[in-house]
């Protein structure tokens, strides 16, 4: 604005570590910081203000009364600080920052917190050599007085942003090094990488739970070869006890608009005999032949334990509905796409075995 830097009420809140309360408070008693106004009045603060704002938040913290830190601050004078001013503006920069001395030998002699807590960067303290102190040297030796150079850091192949400043004094010539800054063509291509990544892993997840369910199909598939009727039935539900985790499996032929669920394979489930219309949820899947999840309160209505959910595979053959699994799972079934998959191929193979066993069943009586 009006040819300055400036961030929000909220970014001048995070770099200075002083609240939005707080700098409007200072703002209306002692007339510090200034703001500009947006054409809607909201406050932008110049980045230029930054250092002189932490540098009176530092005062305060310590003990210094609130005018008394914002007249010191002043009387250094319009955008200049003192080293110590400085160093806290440093300090809490989100970038990772170095003030090295120089130009022969390079020194670093400031680290801020940033760049402390890189396991990578040299303390204070440490002579800067390599490849990253000629990039270094070359800009102190530019005649501009900044320079931007790129580098790696320590060879791994961060970027490097040197800006080189000469500053007059008794410890000679300085500048601030940058490292690891990001543009945007760096957020957009981080962006796109986090995205790929999520998409890999969600693919990989769905091809683990395509095999699980394919070697699921596949056992029931041999248990209906090698066994008949009942004994098919029985084996399928051992699968699904073993291959999803399941704490207990009932199977409940259906007729005359109820299913009769016997004992369950871990004895949590009936005997029991439900009216599929006075459940609205077994009702749809019974009616649908679709899957059905049901949490812990609304299995309930099916006489499941409490806390025990539910997941109801409806078993059809060409279109009737001959009964309905019930899977018991400990707390809210989660079930991936491969799994489910899995269930209602097992749904159709437990529709065979029933209808097989009905067929023996009339086959027997001599009802044809």
């Amino acid at each position: 604005m009006d040819g300055e830097l400036t961030v929000s009420a909220t970014e001048c809140a995070r770099l200075t570590g002083i609240s939005r309360e707080r700098l409007r408070t200072w703002e209306r008693r002692h007339g510090f910081p200034v703001p500009a106004r947006t054409a809607g009045g909201r406050r932008r603060y110049a980045l230029a203000d930054v250092a002189a704002m932490i540098s009176v938040r530092r005062a305060v913290d310590g003990g210094v009364p609130v005018t008394e830190a914002i007249a010191r601050t002043r009387e250094q004078g319009s955008g200049t600080a003192d080293a110590a001013a400085l160093a806290a503006g440093l300090d809490e920069a989100p970038l990772p920052t170095l003030v090295i001395a120089g130009p022969r030998p390079l020194t670093i002699v400031f680290a801020n917190r940033a760049a402390r807590s890189r396991g990578e960067t040299p303390p204070a303290g440490s002579e800067l050599g390599g490849e990253l102190g000629e990039h270094v040297e070359r800009a102190f030796s530019a005649t501009d007085p900044v320079r931007f150079v790129r580098s790696p850091w320590s060879g791994d192949g961060v970027p490097v942003a040197c800006v080189a400043t000469a500053i007059d004094g008794a410890g000679g010539a300085a500048l601030v090094a940058l490292y690891d800054i990001e543009t945007t063509m760096t957020q957009e291509v981080r962006a796109t990488a986090a995205a790929a990544r999520a998409e890999l892993d969600r693919l990989e997840t769905d091809l683990a739970e395509r095999d699980a369910a394919l070697d699921l199909s596949d056992e029931v598939a041999r248990a209906l070869r090698a066994y008949a009727g009942v004994e098919a039935i029985v084996a399928s539900i051992e699968l699904v006890l073993r291959r999803l985790g399941a704490v207990d499996v009932a199977l409940a032929p259906y007729m005359a608009g109820q299913v009769v669920l016997g004992r369950s394979a871990r004895g949590l489930l009936g005997p029991d005999m439900l009216t599929v219309a006075a459940h609205p949820d077994l009702a749809t899947a019974v009616r649908d032949g679709e899957i059905a999840t049901l949490a812990p309160d609304a299995a309930a209505g099916l006489e499941i334990p409490e806390g025990l959910g539910v997941v109801v595979v409806p078993a059809t053959c060409a279109g009737e509905p001959l009964g309905v699994l019930l899977v018991v799972f400990d707390g809210e079934p989660a079930l991936g796409s491969g799994a489910v998959r899995a269930l209602a191929t097992l749904g159709t193979a437990l529709g065979l075995a029933l209808m097989q066993e009905r067929l023996l069943t009339d086959e027997a009586g001599g009802g044809r």
